[in-house]
């Protein structure tokens, strides 16, 4: 029987990880006195940044997929049923495309919208749990995409699309993704932790 919570776990590891790894990064590029190349520092926070929106897709994908297969175990001792659209023989991704007229690609996991969508395409039978914690309202999942895809694509109309980050973060108009990452947010945390914060709480909503 698969069980939610390692699937929460694996989840809980890597950001983990990340977030070691962002606060040295973080450390080094505020230093008065450059240890590290800054480049280097720069690249290294932008990578990280790109891997925990990936560690977030990976997670929101799993989660759902597997709750489609049946006999899953939640963290609150529950036994999954498998999902009434699944055919003898046919896996849950297979499932998930025959439902879309048009699409050819999985959904962008990633996105609140799409996921919750998915999992109601499946009909999983912890649907208001998964909605519940990957949905929650606010507005870090949408901040960490538009400067994931920053980082990743380095476009001017990605940036422009931080305007309400900068507004949180009460920053410059015109500050870049990467010296927005340094700061400290609203609540007192570098901004990274509190993306991270968020995106685990959701993750430990969802598996309930």
């Amino acid at each position: 029987m698969i069980r939610l919570e390692a699937t929460l776990n694996r989840f809980h590891r890597e950001v983990g990880l990340l977030r070691v790894v962002v606060a040295r990064d973080i450390a080094v590029a505020r230093a008065p006195i450059w240890y590290w190349n800054q480049s280097d520092i720069h690249g290294s926070i932008a990578y990280s940044i790109i891997r925990l929106q990936d560690a977030w897709s990976r997670f929101c994908r799993t989660l759902i997929l597997v709750s489609a297969q049946g006999s899953v175990l939640t963290r609150s001792g529950r036994v999954l049923g498998r999902s009434p659209i699944l055919r003898p023989g046919v896996d849950p991704k297979t499932a998930l495309m025959s439902t879309y007229k048009k699409r050819r690609t999985e959904p962008e996991w990633f996105d609140r919208s799409q996921a919750v969508d998915a999992a109601s395409r499946l009909r999983i039978a912890n649907l208001a749990e998964v909605a519940a914690g990957i949905g929650a309202a606010g507005s870090e999942p949408d901040e960490l995409r538009v400067v994931r895809n920053y980082f990743a694509h380095r476009g001017q109309d990605t940036s422009l699309r931080l305007v309400d980050l900068r507004r949180r973060m009460r920053a410059r108009p015109d500050l870049d993704p990467l010296h927005l990452v340094l700061m400290r947010s609203p609540v007192g945390v570098p901004l990274v932790d509190e993306w991270c914060a968020d995106l685990t709480r959701r993750a430990v909503a969802a598996t309930v």
